[in-house]
C-alpha cells in the first residue's frame, strides 16, 4: 500500500511539472493532450513494472502489461478516428474548408493601386530597422531586446509592423518584471520610418517572462481547454498593445485545424476576453495566419473532384505559388498570392485575396506569370 502510495505521489508530481512546461491543452482534440496522457501513463507503469527481489530476479506485473496494451488499444482507436477523417475519406469537406467566391470582377472589387502606399519593406529589412532605433536607447538596450515577431497590421491607414520589446536574459526578468518592458517598435512598411513607442504601464505578459507571468502560461491556465494558435503583437486605434491569440478547433486529433475564435488580451494588466470568431473588434488585422489560410486555398484546389483524382489524373487540381503578400484595403489586411496548375508551368491562372480577419475570399481569374 505504501509503495502505491509512494508511486501515485511521484507520478502526479512529475506529470505536474511536465504540464507545467509543455503547456498542452486539456482537450482530447489536442495531439499535445495525448502524448501528455501516454507520458504519464508511461511514468506510472515504468516506477510499476519491474519488482526486484532479494535474489534480482524481475517480475512482470500483468495488471500493468494489460494496461499497457489496453494504452496501445487507444492509440490505434485514435489512428483509425484520423484515418476516417483524412482526405481518403472526406475529400468533399476539406474542399469546404474555405468558401471562396469566383464569380468576381477585379476592376469593381480592387480600387486602384496607390503606389505610395505599397509595403516595400519585408519582415528581415524591418527587424534591421528595429535593432537600429533599439540600439539607440542606452538606458534600455541593456535590460530588453526587441522581439521578432513584428506583425503587419493596418494602424491609422497605414500599413506598419509592429514588435514588443522582450527581456533580455532570465536575470533581467527579475530585475524588471514587476515594472513589465518599456514600450513597442512600429516600422513603416511604405518609408521606412521606425519609431520607439514607450509606455506609461509596462508590460509583464510576454514570450520571454518567466513563470506565470509568461504568456503562454498565462494563458494556458486561465483557458485549460483552449488549443492556441500563433500569437499576433497588434494595436488598437489609440495605439493600446493587445495580444491576439487564436483559438483553434480540430476534426479527429489535429486535422484540418479551423478558427473558432480569438482571445484578446492586455499585455499589461493581464485583462482578456474570447471572442467568437464572427464578432472580433474590427480594429484586429490578423486572426487567420497566412499559413493556414493557404493550407486551406490548397486543399480547395487540390479536392475539389476527390482524393483519387489529386493524386492521379488531377483534373482540375491547382495550387498556391510560392510566396504571398499583403494588401491594405478598406481598414484591412488583406493576404495576396497566385493560383497555379499543379503541372508547374511557370504561369498563373489568376490569384486570391483573403481577409486576414474574416477570411472572406476572392478568386480573380487574371493569368499572368509566376509571381516569385
Amino acid at each position: 500500500m505504501k509503495k502505491n502510495i509512494i508511486r501515485i505521489v511521484l507520478t502526479v508530481v512529475i506529470a505536474f511539472l511536465v504540464f507545467y512546461i509543455t503547456l498542452p491543452a486539456i482537450n482530447i482534440h489536442s495531439l499535445g493532450f495525448w502524448a501528455f496522457l501516454f507520458f504519464i501513463f508511461f511514468v506510472f507503469w515504468i516506477t510499476g513494472i519491474l519488482d526486484f527481489h532479494v535474489n534480482n530476479r524481475i517480475r512482470v506485473d500483468k495488471k500493468m502489461f494489460y494496461a499497457l496494451l489496453g494504452v496501445g488499444g487507444v492509440f490505434l482507436i485514435l489512428m483509425i478516428i484520423n484515418i476516417i477523417n483524412s482526405p481518403i475519406f472526406n475529400a468533399k469537406s476539406y474542399y469546404k474548408r474555405i468558401s471562396i467566391e469566383e464569380d468576381t470582377n477585379f476592376l469593381e472589387d480592387v480600387k486602384q493601386v496607390n503606389f505610395d502606399s505599397l509595403p516595400l519593406l519585408d519582415k528581415e529589412s524591418s527587424q534591421k530597422l528595429g535593432d537600429r532605433v533599439m540600439g539607440g536607447m542606452k538606458e534600455l538596450v541593456s535590460q530588453f531586446e526587441v522581439s521578432d515577431l513584428y506583425t503587419q497590421i493596418n494602424y491609422k491607414n497605414e500599413i506598419v509592423r509592429v514588435t514588443p520589446l522582450e527581456y533580455a536574459n532570465a536575470l533581467k526578468w527579475f530585475t524588471n518584471h514587476k515594472e513589465g518592458t518599456k514600450g513597442y517598435i512600429t516600422v513603416n512598411s511604405v518609408d521606412g520610418e521606425a519609431k520607439l513607442v514607450k509606455l506609461e504601464k509596462g508590460m509583464k505578459y510576454i514570450p520571454s517572462a518567466l513563470f506565470n507571468e509568461n504568456l503562454y502560461r498565462y494563458l494556458r491556465f486561465k483557458y485549460p481547454t483552449e488549443i492556441f494558435g500563433q500569437e499576433n503583437f497588434e494595436l488598437d486605434n489609440e495605439g493600446n498593445p493587445y495580444w491576439i491569440i487564436p483559438t483553434i478547433k480540430y476534426t479527429g486529433i489535429g486535422l484540418k485545424r479551423e478558427i473558432s475564435g480569438a482571445i484578446i488580451l492586455n499585455p499589461a494588466t493581464g485583462k482578456s476576453k474570447k471572442y467568437d470568431v464572427s464578432d472580433i473588434p474590427t480594429w484586429v488585422d490578423h486572426v487567420y495566419s497566412p499559413n493556414l489560410i493557404i493550407e486551406q486555398v490548397d486543399d480547395w484546389g487540390q479536392y475539389k473532384n476527390g482524393f483519387f483524382n489529386s493524386i492521379f489524373s488531377q483534373k482540375n487540381v491547382v495550387s498556391t505559388t510560392e510566396g504571398y503578400n499583403y494588401l491594405l484595403m478598406d481598414d484591412d489586411v488583406y493576404l495576396y498570392t497566385g493560383i497555379t496548375s499543379v503541372n508547374n508551368d511557370e504561369s498563373n491562372l489568376g490569384f486570391i485575396l483573403t481577409n486576414m480577419r474574416t477570411k472572406e475570399t476572392n478568386f480573380y481569374s487574371i493569368a499572368g506569370a509566376e509571381e516569385y
